[in-house]
């Protein structure tokens, strides 16, 4: 026969398995749910710094190309005429100093620029012919080197001529690769522009920016502890990373990654180890089995007359895991219990609430316009679909806002202006508004919804509005069209959108006839 068993060891053995069962199960399934969020929030923070750091190296790009082109239209407008500035040599000589003079004042404004040139076709024209001024970040003043000889190079010299003989080539302005300039010993991009006027190739225009600056910029962005971002071409070989040899393609084993591509033709990746990533996943299997082992040591030493205390706390921890699974991230565990199940019920409790919590943090990201801080058009469009599930057709107010004259702005003065003045726009508008009832849906529009709102109200708002725009122009003057709604009974919600869009258009029409429109003034 065999050994006997105690009706106590019975318990105690059952105790056991069940726990491990239903450990098994309810850590199971919160593993499951935990990995599925944490891969779908770390897909979006690595876009959305892929897509934050491309936008600022992209404006940077935008400006370099901006100086460029005035620069180049400039001297177009100022050649008397090509056959004259190709035979007389004293009318070329004054011709490239005009041009240096006004090169020299765009560069000093062009942010990361160490180098402005212009040089003339060598099949025309002297082959020592144009200028180049030059500096180092750190230094404030351009200054005069030598140009390059082109009789003493080959046109297929990439590192020498290659500036030159590229973009010609391309018959268009053109944004050179990161490529070492050997007559300066600099490591540059280049943006460059060809010269054409009366059928005849002037030459080139063109700023060399040092990749240094462009790497530094890179670098200052931190994802996560161990994550980088890095520079490719479009092939996706390294230029620049802290991490990738320079010239080898990305390592992609065990890394997630995500890329932008840049408008100079380089891409922008962003990258962070995938055990990084599973390190919150890790944590929580060790929670899980450290309440684990806690459990089962409590239950061997427990009498009988205990065990309905320790069954209904497991319970509620398995009802409470299939809560988390199924996205209820506000589960309740209520046990009075002081002991290790106790301590269980609080770490499934707390570990609930830090993933509610990392989770509204990372949708957060997502509802949030990157340049303003305001509620993006994603916000909204939830907003929209709040008022059409609440099934109450009155009682709120929609009042479309645009912002008159940004392009002006833009044009004139450039984006970083334009950018300013949307943020002071939307500090206004979030003020007399109120943050969590305001969204930022296009460039120059903002929309703010308004419940129990009444004729009176709106007036009040409308008016306070525009008391804050009239305070807050400093730098800027703010002009901004309002157009109001208020929802009448059985209203549909586009409907009342619509009204409050016309309202809006008339006024802006009516602004402009008046010249009110958004600018910057002059010092």
């Amino acid at each position: 026969m065999g050994k006997k068993r105690s009706i106590q060891t019975k318990i105690i053995w059952l105790i056991v398995v069940g726990i491990l069962a239903a450990e098994l199960l309810t850590g199971s399934i919160g593993i499951y749910s935990f990995s599925r969020a944490m891969k779908r929030d770390s897909d979006h923070i690595l876009n959305l710094t892929a897509g934050e750091t491309a936008g600022e190296l992209d404006a940077l790009f935008g400006r370099i190309e901006q100086s460029v082109d005035v620069l180049a239209q400039y001297a177009l407008n100022h050649i008397e005429s090509t056959d004259r500035l190709i035979s007389d040599r004293e009318y070329l000589e004054d011709y490239t100093r005009e041009i240096e003079a006004i090169g020299l004042t765009i560069a000093n404004e062009t942010a990361g620029t160490v180098g402005v040139y212009i040089r003339y076709n060598p099949d025309t024209m002297p082959t020592d012919s144009g200028f180049f001024q030059i500096r180092n970040l750190e230094e404030k003043d351009f200054h005069s080197i030598p140009v390059t000889d082109f009789s003493m190079y080959e046109e297929d010299d990439a590192e020498h001529v290659g500036w030159y003989y590229g973009p010609v080539k391309n018959g268009k302005p053109t944004w050179m690769l990161p490529y070492y300039n050997g007559n300066i010993d600099v490591f540059m991009i280049s943006y460059v522009v060809p010269l054409y006027k009366d059928g005849e190739t002037i030459g080139i225009i063109g700023m060399d920016i040092d990749f240094a600056y462009i790497a530094d910029i890179v670098d200052e962005i931190e994802i996560y502890e161990t994550g980088h971002v890095f520079l490719t071409n479009h092939k996706y070989e390294v230029l620049h990373s802290k991490i990738y040899e320079e010239g080898s393609p990305v390592v992609k084993e065990d890394v997630k990654i995500a890329y932008k591509t840049l408008r100079n033709n380089m891409c922008l990746g962003a990258a962070v180890p995938a055990k990084e990533i599973s390190k919150e996943i890790e944590i929580l299997i060790f929670q899980i089995i450290l309440a684990t082992i806690l459990t089962i040591t409590l239950a061997v030493i427990l009498t009988v007359g205990v065990m309905k205390n320790i069954i209904r706390p497991l319970k509620q921890l398995t009802v409470a895991a299939h809560e988390i699974s199924n996205g209820n991230l506000d589960v309740k565990i209520e046990t009075q219990s002081k002991d290790e199940v106790g301590v269980l019920a609080q770490s499934f409790k707390e570990t609930a609430q830090e993933l509610k919590q990392r989770i509204e943090y990372i949708n957060n990201l997502a509802y949030l316009d990157v340049l303003t801080g305001m509620k993006n058009h994603t916000a909204y469009v939830q907003e929209q679909k709040d008022i059409r599930e609440e099934q109450k057709e009155n009682g709120y107010a929609v009042f479309v806002i645009d912002i008159n004259g940004l392009k002006q702005v833009n044009d004139t003065f450039g984006h970083h202006c334009g950018n300013e003045l949307l943020v002071e726009a939307s500090k206004v508008i979030a003020d007399v508004f109120d943050f969590s009832n305001t969204y930022r849906v296009g460039g120059d529009e903002f929309v703010a919804v308004l419940r129990h709102a009444d004729e009176v109200a709106c007036e009040q708002q409308k008016n306070a509005f525009y008391e804050k725009l009239a305070e807050a122009n400093g730098k800027m003057q703010i002009y901004a069209a309002v157009g109001i709604a208020l929802c009448k009974e059985g209203e549909k919600y586009e409907e009342v959108l619509r009204r409050a869009d016309e309202q809006m258009y008339e006024q802006k029409q009516q602004m402009k006839k008046d010249g009110k429109i958004s600018s910057i003034r002059q010092k």
